[in-house]
């Protein structure tokens, strides 16, 4: 694990997660309908993001996704965005 890229150190915990949603989801007998993934493209090359992107699409399908992200490339990604913006210590949705 030391030897991989933040990237992909990134993209394993994201596997991980989702795994392990799936596990408590199946132990409880109920499924979440929320995910909530946050920035966690911050050390994705342009391929990892591609598949991140493709993998949001997916979850979207099945439940409600929050997408916190930095990157302009997810403003236009799905069908409702909120533009965040933080100014003297406040968050505030400005679009």
């Amino acid at each position: 694990y030391e030897s991989y890229s933040g990237g992909e150190k990134t993209r394993i915990s994201l596997a991980v997660d989702l795994a392990l949603s799936d596990v408590m989801s199946d132990y409880y007998g109920s499924q979440f309908n929320v995910a909530v993934f946050d920035e966690q493209d911050l050390y994705m090359d342009n391929k990892g993001r591609a598949s991140y992107m493709n993998l949001l699409k997916e979850v979207a399908q099945r439940k409600r996704a929050f997408v916190v992200a930095h990157d302009d490339v997810f403003k236009g990604a799905f069908s409702d965005s909120w533009i965040i913006e933080k100014e003297g210590g406040f968050s505030k949705r400005v679009a």
